[in-house]
């Protein structure tokens, strides 16, 4: 479950500044289109889990994955009578995983509350307010005319709106009547939940910031089109911006904003500006070029390259791991006490199953059950393989990829696969991470209720001072 959190916020990044460079690629188209493109990512970004768990992913390889030759250790009588006690000293590892998805849930949920507030705010003057007309309200506690929605739109006016010119009262209605038929607080509020939702991603804000403003430029192009003098409606924007004294509630469109005015202003007396609305045709343009980007990268799966070498950094030498593993054949079962909650191959470095496993090493049950014990070496993020047998058409085949993390912690994808004349072919793997220096359990699947077998047990350990690997 963290694993796939993860990277639902990577694949977060990677559509948040895809769907900035969009935007920014249409500058010269008008506000309306870009606004619908803004809003367009966002519900591609809220729509991410459950892409990214009901579409088939795609290996695409991007990671160097090389296997040395002279990185393996062949196996010696030695190393098969290894003993199993160091293996079975495991220790608890320093997991990051699961508070850092705990801060997140934190960050969510005080950011919703925050929402909610707001809208429990506008509620308030809404309730106290004094109907003028339609679904237009007078409220003394607001500073400037905003939108909201409760049920349904409302439009506040502020008490000096009754000072205010014939025309500088058309213009307000207007712009803010074009937030109502654009349904500009919806997408507002597409907005808040993906940036309660993806608050670490800060291409999830950048994303939210535009839609705000695009959204207000889209509602300025409304009230020109129609016939307003751009000189009257800047200076009515930028007269009523002077009694902004605080920030608006999260949940409502205001008419004017602090630092945004300036920007508004500029627009709205440019002449060669494209000011027309979004039409059919660019909606279906737009989501279709939306998905094209949004399905690929939630269907990305990184993946080792083949026959590559890793890149190193000028001066800095790549990380050196070792790799002592013990081979076991079938039937090294685990008495589990209870079932975990996943049903595919345990990814675990300490549990409750363990425990067990340690009492089975140390009573010699696990040690007559090693098929070989090879120790393996290898760079951070290069794959190590071995055979045991005569042949890959008939023996036991391990390959690990490990990457050695900045909490000292090692990553690593393991794959037994142990072949035999007339039968199929004996597949395990999964996604381990332990501390540097203990030890991680594979465990094949088993059907509810039945124990699991031990795989193999994998100690790795880091070389400080990296060496060159010996020649053949």
């Amino acid at each position: 479950m963290t694993e796939f959190v993860l990277a639902v916020l990577l694949r977060s990044v990677l559509l948040g500044m895809a769907g900035l460079a969009l935007i920014a690629f249409m500058r010269g188209r008008s506000a309306s289109v870009r606004h619908a493109v803004a809003a367009g990512t966002l519900v591609a970004i809220l729509a991410l889990p459950l892409l990214s768990a009901l579409l088939p992913k795609r290996s695409i390889a991007v990671l160097p994955a090389i296997v040395p030759p002279s990185s393996v250790k062949t196996p010696t009588p030695s190393d098969v009578a290894v003993s199993m006690t160091e293996a079975a000293d495991v220790e608890k590892p320093r997991d990051w995983h699961g508070p850092a998805v705990g801060l997140w849930g934190v960050g969510t949920t005080l950011l919703l509350v925050r929402y909610g507030f707001s809208l429990f705010v506008v509620e308030g003057w809404v309730r106290r307010g004094r109907k003028v007309r339609g679904l237009v309200l007078e409220s003394p506690e607001v500073a400037v005319p905003m939108t909201a929605w409760l049920g349904r739109h409302v439009v506040l006016l502020p008490s000096e709106w009754r000072s205010w010119s014939a025309g500088r009262r058309r213009s307000v209605l207007r712009h803010e009547l074009a937030h109502v038929r654009r349904g500009d607080w919806f997408t507002q509020a597409v907005g808040q939940i993906a940036s309660a939702l993806f608050w670490p991603n800060p291409f999830v804000w950048a994303v939210c910031r535009r839609l705000r403003d695009l959204a207000e430029l889209a509602a300025d192009d409304l009230v020109l089109t129609s016939g307003v003098a751009p000189s009257r409606y800047a200076q009515d924007l930028l007269e009523i911006a002077q009694g902004v004294q605080a920030t608006s509630p999260a949940l409502a469109l205001p008419f004017a904003r602090k630092g945004e005015v300036a920007r508004r202003i500029e627009m709205v007396l440019k002449t060669k500006v494209q000011r027309g609305a979004v039409t059919l045709a660019g909606l279906i343009m737009g989501g279709l070029v939306l998905a094209g980007l949004s399905i690929p990268i939630a269907t990305w799966a990184p993946s080792p390259r083949q026959g590559a070498a890793p890149v190193a950094k000028p001066g800095v030498e790549p990380t050196q791991i070792n790799l002592s593993c013990a081979l076991l054949a079938p039937g090294a079962v685990l008495a589990e006490k209870r079932r975990p909650a996943s049903s595919g191959p345990a990814a675990v470095a300490l549990s409750m199953q363990l425990k067990e496993a340690e009492r089975l090493v140390k009573s010699g049950q696990v040690s007559r059950k090693i098929v070989s014990a090879p120790t393996l070496r290898t760079l951070s993020g290069m794959t190590a393989k071995v055979t045991i047998g005569t042949n890959e058409a008939e023996g036991s085949t391990i390959e690990i990829t490990p990457t050695y993390n900045s909490d000292r912690s090692i990553s690593m994808h393991v794959r037994v696969v142990t072949k035999s004349k007339g039968k199929p072919d004996d597949e395990t793997s999964a996604d381990l991470r332990v501390q540097a220096g203990n030890a991680a359990l594979l465990l094949r699947p088993s059907a509810p209720g039945r124990a699991r077998e031990i795989r193999a047990i994998i100690r790795p350990s880091v070389v400080e001072s990296v060496k060159p690997l010996p020649e053949r």
